[in-house]
């Protein structure tokens, strides 16, 4: 895909560049990008509903999970019965730990600091006064 393009000409009163022509980058139209995610919206639904998982590079990956009961027994398990719901799985990007080799970092997660908020420390300070 190609950034667009569009001619503007300047105004500015200097010798050089009065009545110039010059190329400016021209940002998607809001409804060109909101196409986009509406085709990748279906097709990632109908991908999922066909039991695929959808990856999406340096995002993160997509599946169709399902809750269901147990049974001692599964020639007794009824898929009508036993499944009670299906949900939607992410799982972002992520990449192995070189120190650790076995940890998976995710890009999302990189460089996550915590800390209490306000309203805890506010309400922590009521539980002990």
């Amino acid at each position: 895909m190609s950034i667009f393009l569009r001619m503007e000409q300047k105004n500015f009163k200097t010798r050089e560049t009065v009545g110039k022509w010059y190329a400016k980058a021209t940002p998607l139209m809001t409804a060109d990008v909101e196409g986009v995610i509406m085709a990748l919206v279906d097709e990632m639904k109908q991908r999922l509903q066909d039991g695929q998982k959808v990856v999406l590079d340096d995002f993160g990956s997509f599946y169709i999970a399902v809750h269901s009961d147990g049974v001692d027994d599964p020639e007794l398990f009824d898929l009508k019965r036993h499944v009670r719901k299906p949900f939607c799985k992410f799982t972002p990007a992520g990449r192995r730990d070189q120190l650790s080799g076995h940890r998976i970092v995710r890009n999302f997660l990189q460089n996550v600091k915590w800390a209490w908020s306000p309203q805890w420390k506010e309400a922590k300070k009521k539980l002990k006064g």
